[in-house]
């Protein structure tokens, strides 16, 4: 299950604020689509769908504020998000066809503004290097080093300690390495809208 912080804290055991001054996102998700770059509908039929520890009145506040952190993309100083991606989730009906077909138009438009780097990896590329759904946090300082985020069924927990880092970076590194180039991918996610409108 995709963790409802799409940018958790830096210290987010201490303050709960979300990572604002986080550089640089490296995701890997094999089941939905990464919270970053979601619809909101979309956004809602995940969070809706977590229904053992998300209450159902935090539904639209968890939402709007996954929508908000979708400006870091875009935002002065922002290094960049690298997103893999398996090819499941384009034809995974989060939602229904209509959620899915806006979703897959928003992931289309991101691929071709260049809003972030997008990296399918195909269905032929197994096994893949893992299941569920991260995000390795990187940050300007080097004292601040890389944070990990690994969502769950019980929502999303926060590592830096150094060998969570590497095992992560690692299945991230083997997945980008399978993955279609930025092209191809979007060939994919194109192939994917058109078999669903079909």
């Amino acid at each position: 299950m995709e963790g409802v912080l799409a940018v958790p804290a830096r210290n987010a055991r201490a303050d709960g604020r979300a990572g604002d001054d986080a550089t640089t996102l490296r995701t890997y998700d094999s089941t939905f689509v990464q919270g970053l770059l979601q619809t909101p509908d979309y956004a809602r039929a995940v969070v809706e769908a977590a229904r053992a520890w998300v209450r159902p009145t935090a539904v639209d506040d968890l939402v709007e504020l996954r929508m908000r952190r979708q400006q870091r993309l875009t935002e002065e100083g922002f290094g960049g998000l690298v997103a893999v991606l398996a090819e499941a989730t384009l034809y995974h009906q989060v939602g229904g066809p209509a959620v899915l077909g806006a979703q897959l138009d928003k992931l289309c438009e991101v691929a071709e503004d260049d809003t972030a780097a997008l990296h399918v990896l195909p269905f032929t590329a197994a096994p893949w290097p893992g299941f569920g759904g991260f995000v390795i946090y990187g940050f300007p300082d080097d004292e601040d080093a890389e944070v990990v985020q690994i969502d769950g069924d019980l929502g999303a927990a926060i590592y830096e300690d150094k060998e969570s880092i590497k095992s992560v970076t690692y299945t991230f590194n083997a997945a980008l390495a399978q993955a279609l180039a930025g092209r191809e991918s979007l060939d994919r996610l194109h192939a994917a809208k058109k078999k669903l409108d079909e």
